[in-house]
Formats: C-alpha cells, sequence, structure tokens
C-alpha cells in the first residue's frame, strides 16, 4: 500500500478539494434564483457573494501560499474544511443578503489552503507523471461537481435552498474532514517514501515539449526584477475576468434564462463529467506536448465557448457548450497549475501559485460583478459574453509570452534557496 500511497493523496485531493470548492464556487450559480426571489434582490447584488469569496481568496491565495513554504499543511486544511462546514450550515439560516455576505467573507479564506495545499502536496509527491496527477485531481473535482449540481438542484427544488445548504455543511464535515484529517500527508518523507518517479528522467520526449532551462527556480526577489513576472500576472487578472468567480459564474443563471432551470443544471453535471476527460486530456497534453501546447487548446477553446454561449438559443448550440465547458474547466486548473510551475520552478511553487490565484481572484471579483450589472442592465450577456471571448486570447498571449520569456537562463544561484 505505502507503495502506491503518491496516488492515494490523488484520491485524497480529490475528495477534499472537489467538496470544497464544487460546494464554494461551482454549485453557487444554483443559489442565484431562488435566493434573489425569497430575498426580493437583483442578481448583481446576489453577485456581490462571488466577489467577497475572491476577494478575500485573492488576500488568503498569498498568505497561505508563503506559510506552505514554512509550515506544515495538515492543520490548515484541516481547520478551514472545518469551519467551512460551519459556514454552509449557517447559510441555511440567514435572513436577508447582508447574512450571507458574512457568510461569503469567512468562506472566502477557507478553500484556498484546502487546494493550494493539495496542488503544493502533488508537487512533492510526484516527479513523473506530475502533469497527469494534477490532471486527475482536478478531474476528480469534475465529478464531485458532476454528481452533486443534480443533488443538489434536486434538494433546492424539493426542500428549498436552506436544506440543500445543510447537507452540502454535513458533507463537508462527515466526509473531506476526516480524508484530510487521517488520509492527506505533505512529504513522501513522512512515510519513508522518495516521489514517484525519484531518480527517473522526467522530461517527457514530444514534438512540442522543450526542456525547462536549468535549475529553473525563481525566488520571488528574482522573479519581481523580469517583466515575465508582471506579464505572467496581468495574464491572471484577464484570466480571472472570464473565470469561474468571473463572466463563468452567469452562465447557469443565462442558460435558465435562454432553456430553463432543468437544463441548466445538466449543463453543470453533463459538462463536469466531460470535464473529466477533458482535464485528463490537458494533463496528457502537458506531459507529452509540453504546458504551451496545454495553455494555447486551452484558451482557444475558451474562446469559442464564449462565442456559443453569444450564440446560444438552440439545443446543437447547448450540446457544443457542454462539451466545450470540459475543456474551458480545466484552463483555470490543471493548465494553470502546470503553467505556474513550468514559469516559475518547483521548489515555490505554493508561493508563486498563492500569487498567480490571489490576482486570478481580483479578476474574477471584478468579471462576475461586471457580468451581473451587465444583465441587470441591459437585460442581456452578450456583451459579456463577446468581450469574454476577446480576453481568452488575450490571457493566452500573455501567458505564452511570460512563459517564453522566463526560460531565460537566470535561476537561483543557490538550489537550496527558499523563499523568505
Amino acid at each position: 500500500m505505502k507503495k502506491y500511497y503518491a496516488w492515494i493523496i490523488v484520491l485524497g485531493g480529490v475528495i477534499t478539494s472537489g467538496i470544497a470548492l464544487t460546494f464554494t464556487a461551482m454549485l453557487t450559480s444554483l443559489f442565484v434564483v431562488p435566493i434573489t426571489q425569497e430575498f426580493g434582490i437583483g442578481r448583481a447584488e446576489f453577485a456581490i457573494n462571488t466577489s467577497i469569496i475572491a476577494l478575500c481568496g485573492c488576500v488568503m491565495q498569498v498568505v497561505i501560499g508563503k506559510i506552505y513554504t514554512k509550515y506544515r499543511i495538515k492543520k490548515f486544511q484541516v481547520g478551514s474544511l472545518l469551519l467551512l462546514g460551519l459556514i454552509f450550515l449557517i447559510r441555511g439560516l440567514t435572513q436577508n443578503i447582508f447574512q450571507q455576505y458574512i457568510c461569503s467573507f469567512v468562506a472566502g479564506f477557507l478553500t484556498a489552503p484546502v487546494a493550494l495545499g493539495n496542488s503544493t502536496m502533488i508537487t512533492h509527491w510526484f516527479h513523473k507523471s506530475r502533469g497527469t496527477a494534477i490532471s486527475m485531481v482536478f478531474a476528480g473535482q469534475s465529478l464531485v461537481t458532476a454528481i452533486m449540481s443534480p443533488v443538489i438542484a434536486g434538494v433546492i427544488n424539493g426542500s428549498g435552498w436552506r436544506t440543500a445548504y445543510f447537507i452540502m455543511g454535513v458533507i463537508v464535515l462527515a466526509v473531506a474532514v476526516p480524508v484530510a484529517l487521517f488520509v492527506m500527508r505533505q512529504e513522501p518523507s513522512d512515510m519513508g517514501l522518495e516521489p514517484y518517479g525519484a531518480g527517473q528522467a522526467t522530461t517527457p520526449s514530444g514534438a512540442g515539449k522543450r526542456p525547462p532551462a536549468p535549475g529553473a527556480n525563481y525566488t520571488f526577489a528574482q522573479a519581481r526584477t523580469k517583466p515575465f513576472f508582471y506579464i505572467f500576472f496581468l495574464g491572471a487578472v484577464c484570466a480571472g475576468l472570464i473565470g469561474n468567480n468571473g463572466a463563468q459564474s452567469q452562465i447557469v443563471p443565462f442558460l435558465t434564462d435562454t432553456y430553463s432551470a432543468a437544463i441548466a443544471a445538466t449543463y453543470l453535471s453533463a459538462g463536469s463529467l466531460i470535464g473529466i476527460v477533458g482535464k485528463l486530456l490537458v494533463g496528457w497534453i502537458s506531459d507529452k506536448l509540453g504546458v504551451r501546447a496545454a495553455v494555447a487548446s486551452g484558451f482557444i477553446s475558451t474562446a469559442i465557448f464564449f462565442v456559443c454561449l453569444f450564440t446560444a438559443g438552440s439545443m446543437p448550440v447547448f450540446y457544443l457548450i457542454v462539451l466545450l465547458f470540459g475543456i474551458v474547466g480545466s484552463v483555470g486548473t490543471v493548465t494553470a497549475t502546470m503553467l505556474t510551475i513550468d514559469t516559475f520552478g518547483p521548489k515555490n511553487f505554493s508561493l508563486f501559485s498563492g500569487m498567480m490565484q490571489s490576482v486570478n481572484f481580483v479578476g474574477g471579483a471584478a468579471g462576475g460583478y461586471l457580468a451581473a450589472l451587465a444583465f441587470d442592465r441591459f437585460q442581456s450577456y452578450k456583451v459579456t459574453w463577446a468581450a469574454a471571448a476577446i480576453f481568452a486570447l488575450a490571457t493566452m498571449l500573455l501567458y505564452l509570452i511570460a512563459n517564453q520569456m522566463s526560460k531565460r537562463p537566470t535561476p537561483s544561484a543557490d538550489p537550496a534557496a527558499t523563499e523568505n
């Protein structure tokens, strides 16, 4: 069993990150219509919840990324999941939108320790097939979303949104917390093991793959003096504008208006199932053809995805939207993780990933609110979808330029250097 424990870490990451991120982000859109109707508010007012979560996550990503370079991960993960479960229980008792905002404020600080902790663990546990392992964690999250979206949608329709929040809280406390406490381990050395593939060649063969620059581990002090550092994080802001917390947070309400609530729920469940294959495919592309190929394919697919939303109305277009959703879902997860490792190196991954996710959340906080505000003003999302398609291509170019520039031979002079 110990020999294969690296893959058990992957399974644990699927469960803990899958539950935390699905419940906090992916299923939020299911609550837009029932809560706005009960509280008598506009969708832009509800979307402030998403912005609060994004902004708090922005702060926490930076903080926890630095913490994880110095301290053990498990206690932060377990504590965050305990609090997150309680927050979902409390959400079901809220009586107005301002109480929801308070819950969102707390929840915004709690997903980063779980998700970033798992990505950091995978980086430690895998030398070989790292892209595949990371893609499996995120593909598992899609599986959790696919399973839970129809369940929670059914609970909302049958018993109300308050009961749905209560059930989500119980699942976090009864499932995610025990896995984080008893299964997850930060380093292979904690169990007397070596990383998967240790001592083997890790540079895959493939037409599009470039080996990383020698010693490509940047410290923050080194990276911040380079132009690619700022280009990379500008790309992260643009990615946030169109990501799950950004423009994409309005897709389920849009599909509800355009088709029906049942079809909108199908988008989440069926799209998440396809996303399992999509994320595994992106992980394979990253390992075999290189990160740059994964970035290009992901963002071109994202641009086409938003064009399809712009022209939505018929069922064939809806089917194409669901199909593309499976690939688009990998852009902010598998692709972003592998891109960060490839650009800055694995040594200080948690720090740079935390920073990347932080500025990504800044874009998300603005994008989600602006998309909802555009709907409230124009009663249409067409401007949002057109702008999002353009931003997808712009993000791709920024990321590719930054990644290419980072390959200049400016690695850490001290291989043992760590970020302080």
